[in-house]
């Protein structure tokens, strides 16, 4: 028997996609050591903020609360919006604390050491998830690949904007990818953040028994890219890690993207995110 890999595979569409595979695969009982760079890197972004955020989205959620977790102290409201349905069922399940929704207390348990609590106690992890819950609002049904993925309406509205492992698993194509990415970033208003990650140099990746299509991108298509739709240049750091142990589920490593939008007026605020440059070394034993 041929073992499939990530250049042999057939991909299978989205609509095989099956959301509690997903989570059994990549989340139910570990936190992978890509989630856990990604998250620090998260936490360590917004927490050097000098700014809270009104209005965010978590574009392409999955049906994952990680992300949400994460960044609940730093926004009044998180919009969260996904193509699968299934997906978005999950993600209302958990936000309105139903029976049998997923559990992500193990995430919310490292999130919260992440941002430097030495003893995480059980309560911390209740208020946490409570403050979560809190600031989801809308769930969208959303297609990237529509010039306007939320409606005109949401053009140009959130002041910050995380997605992940989303817009680079659309498509095989990195056309698509591309203009995917520049409908996603319409969304975000001048002078907004972005917090990105892909799989880095993946042409498949693997849930289940099933593999499903990416786009195959690396630093300088992601740094092209952000350039060409409006980020300032020196708000942009993007750094690959490797996981050569991730090959097996087809990705040898994940992209972390951070930029700023710029804005419109001459007078900008000499703000820099702090660099990525610093978590080769925590990556590479995370």
């Amino acid at each position: 028997m041929t073992l499939q890999t990530a250049s042999t595979a057939v991909t299978s569409t989205y609509d095989n996609w099956i959301a509690d595979d997903y989570y059994r695969h990549y989340y139910r009982e570990n936190i992978c050591r890509d989630e856990r760079i990604t998250l620090k890197c998260l936490v360590d972004y917004l927490g050097a903020m000098p700014r809270r955020f009104e209005r965010a989205l978590d574009y392409g959620c999955g049906p994952t609360l990680h992300n949400a977790i994460a960044v609940a102290p730093y926004v009044e409201a998180l919009d969260m919006a996904d193509w699968s349905r299934e997906n978005l069922r999950s993600v209302r399940a958990w936000s309105h604390a139903e029976p049998g929704a997923h559990d992500w207390t193990l995430f919310t348990r490292y999130v919260l050491g992440a941002e430097g609590r030495k003893a995480v106690q059980a309560a911390d992890v209740l208020k946490r998830e409570q403050r979560a819950r809190w600031v989801i609002g809308k769930l969208f049904g959303t297609d990237a690949r529509h010039r306007y993925p939320l409606g005109r309406g949401y053009a140009e509205h959130y002041d910050l904007l995380v997605t992940g492992y989303c817009l680079d698993c659309i498509s095989g194509s990195r056309v698509v990818w591309r203009q995917c990415m520049q409908n996603v970033l319409s969304t975000l208003a001048p002078g907004g953040m972005l917090f990105l990650n892909a799989l880095w140099r993946c042409s498949a990746y693997k849930v289940e028994s099933r593999w499903f299509p990416c786009s195959n991108v690396d630093v300088d298509d992601v740094y092209a890219c952000l350039l060409d739709h409006g980020f300032e240049r020196r708000t942009l750091d993007i750094q690959a890690f490797a996981y050569p142990d991730q090959e097996a589920h087809g990705y040898p490593g994940i992209l972390v993207a951070l930029g700023r939008k710029k804005l419109r007026a001459r007078r900008r605020a000499m703000w820099r995110a702090p660099s990525l440059a610093r978590y080769a070394e925590f990556a590479a034993v995370a």
